[in-house]
């Protein structure tokens, strides 16, 4: 009798799936109609993608469309399925199929395929598992029971000539777990992992989602987003923790200081600081460049802030972006670093990627020189400071950003050079500060050319600049000036 009354609960479930709301927590919660923009900027422009659970191909040819340059690798054991997939991806050059499933080793094993509550359907074979289904589900997980060959990640990749997977897409139907045990090796060459989430055991084994996650954090990833159905099942993203340093320090000795112009709380210490001099005053640092800010970010775009801070312009950014869009930050230092990602926070900016990377001209790493006595904020990249990666912003292949900002004591040049792409191909609005605290017109003829230098490099990339105050400058495309 209980065990009659629990199926007739489970079909209640799922005939009535709105009483089960749909939840999300993380960052970019606006962007669950666009996972695969969100997931492409962390990726390259050729990737290897492992596609595990690949159905019928309908997410298939979304990958494909999404990196036409990407080696799309993808698994499917079902036979019916594995046909209707092949079909579908006709017309993808870029796909290899293969009838087999991930498991923890090379194995003939029985695969339990779901025809929904009466057996007869095929509609449901997207629920089919290696896992059997648990005591309360099998009424709902009725079909035919196949045999399947099974391979190992790590060994498969081996001897088929693949060093790495770049993206790895999971929905295995509750066995995630026994497929990321078991390939250590690809495991750690992973950038992002995008799965298929369970909060209920539909099956015996199945891998629950907080014990996934905890296992993929402790193996080097950084929880960004899940959406799902509270009680049920969901998706979600881990990224490699390496992109995403997360660091983070005791505030307990910080103020609040509430600003006005901004609407906003920052925290700040007492230590000596420009930016921080003003908020302790509740004033808005550079409001003027705030005002470009806001009316040259475009809602729904990306926006790049270039030497972030403690997250003063980020914040503005965020707020204009909106939650269809996304900003990039990026701040090298850790202590400012760890500030920003505390203070954006506090102030619900859940669309931004805090970055504690430097960017400049190529890959490598770098040190910031020690901290400056006199003003924190102003230390630039030299020696015996925090150590940091610097990568290029064209490393990242963004695509629709509407405005870049840099103010990276002196190094602008270089980031430029190393977003030459990003900023041909998106055309933004770019407002950036030239060699602060120096003067053009008392300057040397050597500060005059490295003046001189980064004018004529972005008026090379189709741009016209204009002076906006002291050391601030804005430049616009030639293309949306009218003369």
């Amino acid at each position: 009798m209980k065990y009659i009354l629990l199926c007739l609960v489970w079909v209640s479930v799922f005939l009535n799936a709105e009483d089960y709301p749909h939840r999300f927590e993380g960052k970019f919660e606006g962007w669950s109609e666009k996972k695969l923009d969100l997931i492409s900027m962390f990726l390259p422009l050729d990737p290897v993608i492992v596609q595990a659970g690949a159905h019928y191909g309908k997410e298939t040819v979304s990958l494909a469309a999404q990196w036409p340059e990407a080696k799309i690798i993808c698994f499917e054991p079902n036979p019916h399925a594995f046909n209707l997939l092949r079909l579908k991806t006709a017309g993808c050059k870029n796909t290899h199929l293969y009838n087999l499933a991930l498991s923890h080793q090379a194995m003939i094993s029985p695969f339990y395929v779901c025809y929904g509550t009466t057996g007869q359907d095929p509609i449901y074979e997207h629920a089919s598992s290696l896992l059997k289904p648990s005591p309360q589900m099998e009424i709902h997980y009725q079909g035919p029971k196949l045999d399947v060959e099974c391979v190992n990640l790590d060994e498969w990749c081996q001897q088929n000539g693949i060093d790495h997977v770049d993206f790895l897409r999971l929905d295995v139907q509750g066995s995630e777990m026994q497929v990321l045990k078991s390939s250590p090796q690809i495991l750690n060459k992973i950038k992002v992992i995008y799965v298929a989430t369970s909060m209920f055991p539909f099956r015996e084994g199945t891998t629950l989602y907080e014990d996934l996650k905890s296992f993929l954090e402790s193996s080097g990833f950084t929880f960004l987003s899940h959406w799902y159905r509270e009680g049920l099942e969901g998706q979600a993203i881990f990224v490699q923790s390496s992109f995403l340093d997360a660091v983070s320090m005791d505030m307990s000795d910080y103020q609040p200081y509430f600003i006005y112009d901004l609407n906003a709380h920052f925290y700040v210490d007492d230590l000596p600081d420009g930016i921080k001099s003003f908020l302790r005053r509740g004033i808005f640092w550079e409001g003027n460049i705030g005002l470009i800010i806001k009316k040259y970010v475009k809602e729904g775009t990306i926006a790049v802030d270039v030497g972030s801070h403690i997250g003063i312009h980020t914040l503005t950014m965020s707020r204009k972006v909106g939650p269809q869009g996304a900003v990039f930050a990026f701040e090298p230092q850790k202590k400012m670093y760890a500030e920003q990602v505390e203070n954006l926070s506090v102030n619900q900016c859940n669309n931004v990627l805090s970055i504690r990377k430097a960017l400049g001209d190529c890959n490598k790493t770098i040190q910031m020189a020690l901290r400056d006595p006199v003003n924190e904020g102003g230390t630039m990249i030299g020696e015996g400071g925090d150590v940091a990666e610097m990568i290029t912003l064209d490393s990242l292949n963004l695509k629709n950003v509407s405005l870049i900002k840099v103010d990276v004591e002196h190094f602008e040049y270089f980031v430029f050079l190393g977003a030459k792409e990003t900023i041909e191909r998106n055309k933004p609005v770019i407002v950036f500060e030239i060699m602060g605290n120096y003067d053009y017109k008392t300057g040397t003829d050597e500060i005059k050319q490295q003046f001189d230098r980064v004018i004529d490099l972005v008026e090379s990339f189709g741009y016209k600049v204009y002076q906006v105050f002291g050391n601030d400058h804005i430049a616009f495309p030639l293309e949306r000036l009218s003369f």
